[in-house]
């Protein structure tokens, strides 16, 4: 966790700056899938990377076919194991 420092009244307190940022960030799970071989149906599973140095799509896992994508990554959306997925 990043600490701010602002060198101005009650926003000073680092408690008061942490509460702040855990009321107003949100980190929107996104996931999308790209189709990389129409004959053989292959699909690459990507998340959006939300880290202030990359702010962008990676790659997760091997290319695999749409079912077994869903299967391995899906039940990550909303829990904090997506952000574990690279």
């Amino acid at each position: 966790m990043y600490v701010i420092r602002m060198p101005f009244g009650k926003y000073r307190m680092e408690s008061r700056i942490n509460k702040m940022l855990d009321e107003e960030t949100q980190y929107t799970p996104i996931m999308r899938f790209i189709l990389t071989d129409k004959q053989k149906r292959i699909f690459t599973a990507e998340r959006f990377c939300f880290r202030g140095s990359i702010d962008d799509w990676i790659i997760i896992g091997k290319p695999d076919s749409l079912v077994n994508l869903l299967e391995t990554h899906l039940h990550h959306l909303g829990k904090d194991t997506y952000y574990d997925l690279f």
